[in-house]
């Protein structure tokens, strides 16, 4: 009996030294599991200088935080997730620069960018009441469809331009489009009362080779990714002109159009219907014609 007593100790002391040993050992971390969030510093400087712009915010698509530079024009975004954003750098009397990044995990990486004076790319979507646009196809001269803005309006306390947008097959059949500008963004805005909100339909401040979301042509059923082709200069309407090419990537069709600027939309096609181009334009009220 001694003897089992003995033996039944020995192993209970045994145990607690197990547990003991355990108690103590610390929990390492998993330093095989990646961190699934990168790192980005920038700076915002006045364009053809290193002056710094104070203050210029800094936002990301789609939607992260919203920074603010210091007084040497630098930001930080930190513990940002991986993915594909777009960062727009805003500031009040600048134009907006935008630039496309794709952030991976781990890494930290210095973006940096230059701000104009003026809002110039705000001149390839001109907005006012009165300006008016018509289309046609091939040599047919018939107008095939035309927009024009009739007037503003308010929705949910926010302020669109009313535009009747009229297809000429058969009896004409107008659509009624409600659409804005974000100045300082430089995005495009329309409303659809089906849905009952808006959404982005093209951003003025896209550089040649940069991507964004937005969806000019088939609304919320279709979204898809917008891609700028390039900016170029063309002679239209007699005066020589920035034109950006853009395509969208979604749906069977494919939309692709073109910006004029101090126009608007110069053309547009789709892959089974084709191309439609801009032959009539009255804009702040000077006529706009060609042959």
């Amino acid at each position: 009996m001694e003897v089992n007593m003995a033996y039944k100790y020995l192993l209970l002391a045994l145990f607690s030294m197990v547990f003991v040993t355990g108690c103590d050992e610390p929990i390492q971390p998993d330093i095989t599991k990646p961190s699934s969030t990168g790192t980005i510093h920038g700076r915002v400087l006045k364009a053809n200088s290193d002056i710094p712009v104070i203050h210029a915010l800094i936002k990301t698509n789609p939607p992260t935080e919203e920074v603010y530079t210091d007084s040497s024009g630098r930001f930080s975004f930190r513990k940002i997730a991986e993915g594909e954003y777009t960062l727009y750098a805003s500031c009040e009397g600048f134009d907006t620069d935008s630039i496309s990044y794709k952030i991976i995990a781990n890494v930290t990486d210095t973006l940096k960018f230059k701000l104009y004076t003026s809002k110039r790319y705000l001149e390839f979507y001109p907005l006012k009441i009165g300006n008016y646009w018509e289309y046609h196809t091939g040599n047919n001269p018939n107008v095939a469809y035309s927009m024009e803005v009739v007037s503003d309006t308010m929705i949910k306390g926010i302020k669109y331009f009313h535009i009747h947008y009229v297809t000429y097959s058969g009896n004409p059949v107008i659509e009624n489009r409600y659409e804005r500008i974000d100045a300082a963004l430089g995005l495009v805005y329309r409303y659809d009362p089906f849905y009952d909100k808006e959404l982005v339909i093209d951003s003025l401040a896209a550089k040649e080779g940069q991507k964004f979301t937005c969806n000019m042509f088939f609304g919320f059923d279709y979204p898809c990714l917008s891609y700028c082709l390039g900016i170029t200069e063309e002679n239209i309407f007699s005066k020589l002109r920035k034109v950006k090419d853009l395509q969208h990537f979604c749906a069977t069709d494919q939309p692709r159009y073109t910006l004029v600027e101090g126009i608007g939309i110069g053309e547009f096609s789709y892959f089974r219907v084709g191309l439609f181009r801009l032959k009539y334009a009255r804009i702040d009220g000077i006529e706009y014609s060609t042959p």
